[in-house]
Parts: C-alpha cells; structure tokens; sequence
C-alpha cells in the first residue's frame, strides 16, 4: 500500500485534530518526522501520509476543518 502526501505543515495543532479525524474515520495514516519535530518544534515539517486509496476521503476531512 504506497503512501501519499496529504499534508505538509509545521502546524501541530492541526496535525493532532487531522491525526483525530482520520482515526475517527479509520483511515490508516503515517505522520512523517513526527518523532523530530517533538524534539526541534520549530525546525522541519510535519507530513501527513495516507495510502492512495484513502487520500480523496482524507482531503474530504480535512477541508471540513479548514472551512
């Protein structure tokens, strides 16, 4: 199952609440740098990965926060 970029930010705010909808949802995802970025906040992004297969369902998730 090859993962895709669905998100790429510095925001971990948003992370958490998009982390929160697609478990919510049972979407499988991967938060890339993840580990880094809780020990250099302000250094690097955080990307949010999911598989091809869940990516439009996701977009449709995360447009809902940002209306």
């Amino acid at each position: 199952m090859p993962l895709v970029e669905l998100l790429d930010t510095k925001d971990q705010a948003r992370v958490a609440v998009i982390k929160s909808l697609l478990e919510a949802e049972g979407i499988p995802f991967f938060i890339e740098n993840e580990a880094f970025t809780a020990v250099q906040p302000l250094v690097g992004s955080l990307r949010v990965m999911v598989s091809e297969e869940h990516l439009e369902t996701a977009r449709t998730l995360i447009s809902s926060i940002d209306n």
